[in-house]
């Protein structure tokens, strides 16, 4: 806590993953919990997947003690063309709509929302800084708050 109390960031809601990049047990939110809400009590806690929404759809939570479930949009998991990346817009809000039938009734975060996985960050694609990245960002956002998610 002392990193915290030391550099007071403003937190809205803490991602919480195990080691492996997938959803925490209810007893570890419980302690994470205890010891954050110490720092701050009116943040938001929530677990899911750190890789995709195929892995929060495999292996899915245990809701209890969380404000919200989340995962990243990456639409890059399958192919990276242009064409299957715009083609692949509108089922971001599909994979909202499922976790949402078993997240009971918890919010369900999406985040981040970027052309490459977490795992693969160290490579560039210059498209994400472009007119083509700007506006996949937005059919991304339309997509996501058409299906109720919330990006964070």
């Amino acid at each position: 806590m002392g990193t915290l109390q030391t550099i007071k960031p403003n937190v809205s809601c803490w991602l919480l993953f195990d080691t492996r990049g997938g959803a925490c047990a209810p007893e570890v939110v419980r302690r994470v919990r205890s010891r954050l809400l110490m720092y701050d009590a009116g943040v938001l806690m929530g677990t899911g997947s750190n890789g995709n929404f195929v892995d929060l759809n495999r292996a899915r939570p245990a809701l209890e003690g969380l404000d919200f479930i989340c995962y990243p949009a990456t639409p890059q998991i399958h192919a990276s063309d242009t064409d299957t990346l715009v083609e692949a817009l509108d089922a971001q809000g599909w994979t909202v709509r499922s976790a949402k039938k078993f997240a009971n009734g918890l919010p369900v975060h999406v985040t981040p929302i970027t052309f490459k996985p977490r795992n693969r960050a160290n490579t560039i694609d210059t498209r994400q800084a472009s007119l083509f990245g700007a506006a996949w960002t937005l059919g991304s956002l339309k997509y996501l708050a058409e299906s109720g998610a919330i990006t964070t």
